[in-house]
């Protein structure tokens, strides 16, 4: 059965509550910027490399110690156009076309199969676990439908009973963000149930981390406790917004915003900590690998490698 939350322990936190957050100049923290045509914007690591879903509909695949592009694939096959959505899985890496999902062998750097999962068009972040990929369809991604890896057969699908937008893994669970109905949920992937309605203001992404689950919203960011999903908030200036990025490793929550480049927030504290700046404005995507983080900016053309901290 569906377990009903409210909010709990809301506390809305600041850099103010501990002084102002130091600036950081991008070019410090910078280790590569590679210029990309085509948009880039979504990102995955995966298979010893960095891919990146540009919006002209390739997937490139980035040598993440040499910065050498060494694959560009076609993964837009079926329906031209712009669409969202980049992933992996145990054997694959994930893209889109159109509402399609197109499977690409890191083998081969090919595509060499597509599913007709009917997708919505915003869902950014192809997940997996339980064996399956997972995506959003029906009016408003208001259904989860589970991708057999192995067999490309969709599941039935799951009424999430809510708007939902973005996707992420974690603790066991797949979980959902959901802006237009206020809410998060947690989805088990394998009694294909909600098991989780978690109330937080305009939700546009989510991602899990050690012991909670952050998600992006318009004042700011919030942290779901995975235990007792007991919500707190971060209030930022420069919220994230519905064009952010955001990723949490084991110290930090890294929110990708169009106005600062990234914020961190200390996960222990929830105190934003520094404020990497960058005068080229522009909003993408941020996730790490290896220690370091890498960032999109699909406005400007680039991607950016660089250290969490100062060399």
């Amino acid at each position: 059965m569906d377990r009903w939350l409210a909010v709990a322990g809301l506390l809305m936190l600041s850099a103010c509550a501990g002084g102002p957050a130091p600036s950081v100049p991008l070019a410090e923290r910078q280790i590569a910027l590679l210029e990309m045509p085509g948009d880039p914007d979504w990102l995955v690591a995966g298979f010893g490399s960095m891919w990146v879903k540009r919006d002209d509909g390739n997937v490139v695949r980035i040598d993440p110690t040499s910065h050498e592009l060494l694959a560009t694939v076609d993964a837009d096959i079926t329906n031209p156009g712009l669409c969202q959505g980049i992933g992996s899985d145990e054997t694959s890496i994930w893209a889109c076309s159109g509402p399609d999902i197109v499977r690409i062998d890191p083998a081969t750097n090919e595509v060499v199969d597509v599913v007709q999962a009917h997708k919505i068009y915003v869902q950014g972040r192809l997940v997996s676990a339980a064996g399956r990929v997972w995506i959003l369809n029906g009016e408003n991604g208001d259904r989860l439908v589970g991708v057999d890896g192995a067999t490309l057969e969709a599941g039935d699908p799951i009424a999430l009973d809510a708007a939902c937008y973005d996707l992420a893994v974690g603790a066991g669970a797949v979980w959902a963000a959901c802006p237009s109905s206020n809410l998060v949920l947690r989805i088990d992937p394998v009694s294909a149930t909600v098991t989780a309605r978690i109330e937080v203001e305009s939700p546009y992404m989510v991602t899990v981390g050690a012991d909670a689950a952050w998600a992006a919203t318009p004042t700011g960011i919030a942290r779901i406790d995975l235990d007792d999903h007991g919500v707190r908030s971060v209030a930022m200036e420069s919220a994230p917004g519905g064009e952010a990025g955001i990723w949490a490793d084991a110290s930090s929550v890294w929110v990708r915003t169009a106005d600062v480049f990234l914020i961190r927030v200390d996960v222990a504290t929830l105190q934003i900590i520094e404020i990497i700046t960058d005068p080229e404005r522009g909003a993408g995507d941020v996730v790490g690998l290896d220690g370091s983080l890498w960032a999109s900016d699909f406005i400007n053309g680039r991607v950016v490698h660089l250290r969490v901290q100062a060399p």
